[in-house]
């Protein structure tokens, strides 16, 4: 969910199919023409109510600050977490403080996924790079817990079955 330019659905039909505006627009077409009235307001709460029910989310981190996700929000609920776990992928690419967005929602656990040998994070403003903006979190956490043992899972991956 998000922006069209965050993810894009139109090359893998198995992510066309699942995302929220697709869904969305398939449940509007089976609308009758006199509930076609109040088609955005109507689309946020179906956007809400998908999430909510969902069991696996999947955004940018900049899209979890969003104000769709404000109802889930730590600050707002006076039960647990409505999200368990965090994955980041390219979490090289990440600045620190984009991570800290989604951790409005309280989640729990937080898995970040990343290459060593990927690029940076790209960060265009010279204010922003005199003032070391422009680590990444997974630099942060290398240089603090650096260690001699790397763990390669290419093996443990490349043994997996691939689902067709």
């Amino acid at each position: 969910m998000g922006r069209d330019e965050g993810l894009s659905t139109s090359n893998e039909p198995c992510l066309q199919r699942i995302s929220i505006e697709t869904i969305i627009e398939q449940i509007f077409n089976e609308d009758p023409p006199l509930l076609q009235r109040n088609r955005a307001k109507r689309a946020q709460g179906l956007k809400q109510l998908l999430i909510e029910e969902a069991d696996i989310v999947v955004c940018t981190l900049n899209y979890c600050g969003n104000s769709q996700f404000d109802p889930f929000c730590l600050a707002r609920q006076s039960q647990r977490p409505s999200f368990d776990c965090l994955i980041v992928d390219e979490a090289s690419q990440c600045l620190e403080i984009d991570v800290f967005i989604p951790l409005r929602l309280g989640i729990r656990h937080i898995l970040l996924v990343h290459d060593p040998e990927q690029l940076p994070p790209t960060v265009i403003s010279n204010r922003a790079l005199n003032a070391k903006f422009s680590q990444s979190l997974m630099e942060r956490l290398y240089s603090l817990f650096k260690s001699n043992n790397l763990i390669s899972v290419l093996n443990i991956v490349s043994a997996l079955p691939a689902k067709d």
